[in-house]
């Protein structure tokens, strides 16, 4: 039977770690009503939880 927890992050080395670096860098902006309609959605969903 598999154990049921997250295994470890492997270590990044040589050009992944580069590469991961820069990605990690990169400024990425969001459509505003991209943002409007995710916030929604996670407003509405907070809201079932409550109840």
């Amino acid at each position: 039977m598999e154990t049921p927890y997250i295994k470890n992050t492997p270590i990044l080395r040589g050009e992944d770690a580069r590469r991961f670096l820069k990605r990690m860098q990169e400024k990425h902006y969001e459509d505003p009503e991209k943002r409007k309609r995710r916030i929604a959605n996670y407003e509405m969903i907070m809201k079932n939880f409550e109840e």
